[in-house]
């Protein structure tokens, strides 16, 4: 007999533009087919692996690590569900997929956490990760191989922090995995704890009460978005964990969150990230295509683009908000730090400073600059604006050094506004932004 998913509203699908999604791309939407998974899990009670039962009956799992790999865990199994569960997932045609216990995937023979050996190559496109750990000795070695990892072998890992009100070292405080927390707020909102404190973490937000259960939610999502990129030739460049992750970003909405809140040197709000996940609006942005920076020509209003930043010309988006129209505008800018190895395998770190900047535009000139996120230790920078009003705008990423690949993704919403009329003057008005942008 098959259960509910626990822990979760009934209509979280709902919640999260799924069903608006289904409802209008109906059965021609990725359903996880193809799309290569493994799940991650903490042994709990003497018990960690997913078994073939339920809503799982029918598919395979293989297991990567066999320590008590036959004694059932309801919390792998739960965690599966939301992943590819039948009739529970929004990915339930994946068949087939792998699982490992946790310290087993960080140590020996995979990640090589805490040895003088590379990471073995990953053979997933997603990794899910719902759970969290600390070790005082391998730690830092193992948020390094897994940075390592996801930019070499392109992995999308979903990692959840933790609930309650302190976050565990291993592995949510990792930069290029994308970080998970819940919609009641239950998270920390305290950042990063190790590695950098203070980086804002979590990156978005799923509705279950547990991050166990909002992860699998943000890899189900980027499951849908890899499997579009798989199959549809002119998106295979999205195919990127930067971009796939500042798809997830920007789509995320606000709304639920009056008090939600950043500030130029904190891309993001401290409990809620980018907002909550929604799969609606990150589909669309990525449907909407890839748009290159250009001088001279427009992007629109929903897309995303892959590149590299320039020291000898500039990486500008423009766009423009009809007139008798107010715009809201999400746009998420990602980039990787870098992990360096060297013959023996003692690791290093690199992390360059990218900004996003949103000026005011006339003509193809810049104007006044409308705000700019610029935090100096983050890799992630977001630009989010709820009035924008009639007239020519631009996004620029900004950087000191040339080469510095990026992800950028961007979401906007149109709205009637009979007193929204293009602006005169654009005249530059100021280079500084230290206001705070809050949810409205």
């Amino acid at each position: 007999m098959t259960t509910a998913l626990p822990f979760a509203r009934a209509d979280f699908k709902d919640d999260i533009g799924f069903t608006k999604l289904k409802g209008e791309y109906g059965a021609s939407l990725p359903d996880g087919s193809g799309v290569r998974l493994v799940q991650v899990e903490y042994i709990r009670n003497s018990s960690w692996a997913p078994q073939i039962t339920g809503y799982l009956a029918g598919k395979t799992v293989t297991y990567l690590s066999t320590y008590n790999s036959t004694v059932a865990s309801s919390h792998a199994y739960e965690v599966a569900g939301y992943l590819l569960g039948s009739g529970q997932s929004m990915t339930s045609a994946i068949s087939s997929w792998k699982a490992s216990e946790a310290w087993a995937f960080m140590g020996r023979g995979n990640l090589n956490g805490g040895r003088n050996l590379a990471p073995s190559v990953a053979s997933w496109d997603v990794e899910n990760h719902s759970w969290g750990g600390t070790d005082i000795i391998g730690g830092l070695n193992m948020l390094l191989k897994e940075d390592y990892r996801i930019e070499r072998d392109n992995v999308i890992a979903c990692v959840g922090v933790d609930n309650g009100s302190t976050l565990s070292m291993v592995v949510a405080n990792t930069y290029n995995a994308i970080a998970v927390g819940t919609a009641t707020g239950g998270n920390p909102a305290c950042g990063t704890t190790f590695d950098t404190v203070g980086r804002m973490k979590p990156d978005l937000v799923g509705t279950a009460t547990w991050t166990s259960y909002t992860t699998p939610m943000v890899s189900s999502s980027a499951m849908i978005l890899v499997g579009e990129t798989n199959r549809t030739p002119a998106l295979a460049e999205a195919r990127s964990s930067l971009v796939i992750k500042a798809l997830l970003m920007a789509g995320a909405t606000k709304s639920q969150f009056p008090n939600w809140s950043h500030s130029p040197q904190r891309p993001l709000d401290p409990t809620f990230g980018a907002g909550q996940l929604n799969i609606y609006n990150s589909y669309k942005a990525l449907v909407a295509g890839k748009q290159a920076s250009s001088l001279s020509s427009q992007v629109g209003l929903n897309g995303w683009d892959v590149n590299s930043t320039s020291t000898s010309g500039r990486k500008l988006y423009f766009f423009s908000v009809p007139a008798g129209k107010r715009m809201t505008l999400s746009a998420v800018l990602t980039w990787y730090r870098h992990v360096v190895p060297d013959a023996l395998w003692n690791v290093t770190s690199r992390l360059e400073n990218l900004d996003l900047t949103l000026w005011h535009a006339a003509g193809y000139q810049l104007g006044g600059q409308v705000s700019k996120s610029a935090s100096t230790i983050d890799n992630v920078e977001h630009v989010y604006e709820t009035t924008l009003l009639a007239g020519q705008y631009a996004l620029e990423v900004n950087a000191s050094v040339a080469g510095e690949k990026y992800g950028i993704a961007w979401k906007s919403t149109l709205v009637d506004d009979p007193n929204s009329v293009a602006p005169t003057n654009t005249t530059p008005t100021t280079t500084t932004d230290t206001t705070t942008t809050t949810q409205t």
